[in-house]
Formats: C-alpha cells, sequence, structure tokens
C-alpha cells in the first residue's frame, strides 16, 4: 500500500500507528486540518496549502510566525496551541506536502449567531493581554524578523505591537473547565492595536453575517480597556506597556483604526480573488474563495452602512 503524508506523521516522527482513518476538520479557508487518532492519543495534522510553501522562505515564514505566537503566549500567560518538534524541527515535508503536527485539544468554537457575553469579555480580555506582551523588545523584535506584516495597518507610519493579528472565532478553541485556547498564529506580526481591536471586536459581533451586535460590540471594547488598565499581566510586562497601548489607541484615532480594518479585509477579498482564479488549487477550494469574495464584500458594505454607530461606540470608551 502507497504511504501517505499521515502514514509517515505517525509512523516516523510519532513512532504510532494508526487506528482509524484521519478525519477532516471543518474550519479555515486555506489550509487543511485533520484529526488524527494513533495508538499513542489523538493529533491534529495541519497540511499548509501547497501554493503558499512554494519556496524555502515561505516555508520560514510559517515557522517564525508559529514561534512568535509561542513567545507572547509565554509572556502574556495565556494558552495555545503550536506545533509539535521533532527532529529539531516543527515544519515537516513528505513528498510535496508540508505540515505541522500539534498535539490534539478537546474544545470548541463559538458560534457566529450565539457568542455569549462572557466570550466577548474573555476576548477583549485576552485581546488586551496579547497587545501588552506585543510591546516587549523581543516580541517588536521577533516580529520585525518575518519580513514585514500581513495587515494593511502595519505597512503604515501607525503605532504597532506583536499580536495574533486573526484572532477571530474559528481561532479560538473554549472549554466548559478551562481558559481559552488561542490556535493557527501563521498571521502573527506587526500590526496596529486600535486597528485589530475595532477589527476583532466586528468579526466577534456578527460582522461576516452583516448583522452588527452593537451591545457586543461595546462589550468587547469595555472588556479590552479594563484589562489594559488593570494590567495584571505578567513580571516581565510593566505597567508602561499597558500606557503605551493607550497611547497608541489615541494616537490611532477610530476613524484611522477602522479604515484599517476595512484595508485588511480588503487585502483578504485580494487573496480569495486570486485564489479563484488560481489552477494549482482544486476546484472546490477555488469555489470557496470566490463565495468567500462575496461574502466578504457584502459584509464591508455594511460595516460602511453602519461606520457612524460604530465609531461612536469606540470613540465614547477610548475617548480618541
Amino acid at each position: 500500500m502507497e504511504k501517505t503524508v499521515f502514514d509517515y506523521a505517525v509512523n516516523q516522527l510519532l513512532k504510532s500507528e494508526l487506528i482509524r482513518k484521519p478525519v477532516p476538520i471543518s474550519g479555515g479557508l486555506t489550509h487543511k486540518v485533520f484529526c488524527v487518532a494513533t495508538t499513542q492519543g489523538k493529533y491534529a495534522l495541519k497540511l499548509l496549502a501547497k501554493p503558499l510553501t512554494a519556496t524555502p522562505e515561505a516555508k520560514e515564514a510559517f515557522v517564525l510566525h508559529e514561534k512568535l505566537g509561542e513567545q507572547i503566549c509565554t509572556a502574556a500567560g495565556l494558552n495555545g496551541v503550536f506545533p509539535l518538534e521533532f527532529n529539531g524541527k516543527t515544519l515537516h515535508t513528505f513528498e510535496d506536502e508540508c505540515f505541522f503536527v500539534y498535539d490534539w485539544y478537546d474544545g470548541y468554537t463559538a458560534q457566529h449567531n450565539a457568542v455569549t457575553t462572557a466570550q466577548l469579555q474573555k476576548m477583549g480580555e485576552m485581546l488586551a493581554t496579547v497587545h501588552i506582551a506585543g510591546t516587549t523588545p523581543e516580541a517588536l523584535h521577533f516580529a520585525s524578523l518575518q519580513n514585514g506584516s500581513k495587515t494593511t495597518a502595519a505597512k503604515t507610519t501607525l503605532p504597532l505591537v506583536a499580536s495574533h493579528c486573526d484572532m477571530d472565532i474559528p481561532n479560538v478553541l473554549w472549554s466548559e473547565n478551562a481558559q481559552p485556547v488561542i490556535l493557527d498564529w501563521e498571521l502573527s506580526g506587526l500590526v496596529n492595536p486600535y486597528s485589530e481591536l475595532v477589527r476583532t471586536a466586528l468579526y466577534w459581533n456578527g460582522y461576516i453575517n452583516c448583522s452588527i451586535n452593537f451591545a457586543g460590540v461595546e462589550v468587547f471594547a469595555r472588556a479590552y480597556k479594563k484589562r489594559i488598565e488593570k494590567n495584571s499581566i505578567c513580571t516581565d510586562c510593566a505597567k508602561d506597556d499597558a500606557d503605551d497601548i493607550m497611547q497608541m489607541l489615541c494616537q490611532t484615532g477610530a476613524n484611522t483604526a477602522l479604515n484599517a480594518a476595512i484595508a485588511d479585509w480588503q487585502d483578504w477579498i485580494a487573496f480569495n480573488e486570486e485564489k479563484a482564479k488560481d489552477g494549482r488549487y482544486k476546484a472546490a477550494d477555488r469555489q470557496a474563495a470566490a463565495d468567500e469574495v462575496a461574502k466578504q464584500n457584502a459584509a464591508i458594505k455594511n460595516i460602511v452602512l453602519n461606520c457612524g454607530e460604530i465609531l461612536k461606540i469606540f470613540k465614547n470608551i477610548f475617548g480618541c
């Protein structure tokens, strides 16, 4: 029988055996993730999209992003899932497939139409915690090694922190009795904190469904501010770091932050427009990209229609 990437990962890296066929997990649009059950436990295997790993530099970028995420989570005292290391490497190759292997985490993702107030509060707190940890010289230096950020706000003269850059609903796992776990740090890098705050708060409050929960946006933003003001993060993160975040928010302003958030969504649209035409992807993946373009265009139009109410919330809370 012909060996597969799953056989290689389980037999050669994990030194184990498959006990059932790997199960695909729904979630992200870019890569494929599988639940892999072995004789020594369950793991997640992420197959990276082949067009995005075509060069050594592209492959190294994936490794660096995950390392930055691990550094931020360690400094911030947050839970994250990061690739396992085998033979001194975290990114592995089998034939033309590149992949990461992760410990399995039993949890669930929130539903777009059923995010709770408690979850919104926790997300606001966690994003603020990430931003405070992302002001340390170590995090900023490591992020600068990644040849720039993929976020539009980071390509400007706006103040920056190192952050996740994609803390949306599919990238956070919840459980009943444990702290949430942040997944998928592949876009981590430099970002303007106000822009990421606005974008993430909107995403967790109906952005993609064109039905903004304004009260939820306020809950998220107030939890973020409260966490910044409290700043009980860690011994390595002084109060000055939280003060820096507040200064960055006021230096940026809500109007600029919202415009930068929209520009980031437009970059995502452009990526999917190209993907929909790229013959290196399977037909189903190209169609999913085309569908994503339509959804994102509709969502941005809804944001523009409601920008006055959105800006009012953030200006009332942060004063800028």
